[in-house]
């Protein structure tokens, strides 16, 4: 008989699958790069087996809202430990640019540095 999982067991696992949803966008730009590195996820709560998330889109009116949500609950509910998710997209916080991980920056950082000159030079 095996052991129940800790939730903090279970909420690695949460992350690392978030981890592993590519950013739609990012992926037609030929960018490796997931939900988690664009700074997409505002919060994870974990209630039993359920699990909730809330989203902020990089735009609010992505057309990929629909696919980046079925993602996170096709994702999430094949963990062990999951039975239910839950995704809010969220209009608050507006994504900016200061929420994307050091491995997005770094990742098109001619690019980001680009837009940072932009910004600047404003």
């Amino acid at each position: 008989m095996s052991q129940p999982q800790s939730v903090i067991e279970l909420s690695k696992k949460i992350e690392k699958a978030l981890g592993e949803i590519g950013d739609p966008c990012m992926c037609l730009a030929g960018k490796d790069l997931s939900i988690i590195d664009m700074g997409l996820i505002n919060e994870v709560e974990l209630d039993g087996s359920t699990v909730r998330v809330s989203m902020t889109l990089t735009d609010p009116n992505c057309f990929f809202e629909y696919k980046i949500s079925n993602a996170v609950i096709e994702t999430l509910k094949k963990l062990d430990g999951v039975s239910d998710v839950k995704v809010a997209i969220e209009s608050f916080p507006i994504w900016h640019d200061d929420r994307l991980s050091d491995r997005a920056k770094s990742n098109f950082k001619e690019d980001y540095d680009g837009i940072l000159a932009l910004r600047q030079s404003a």
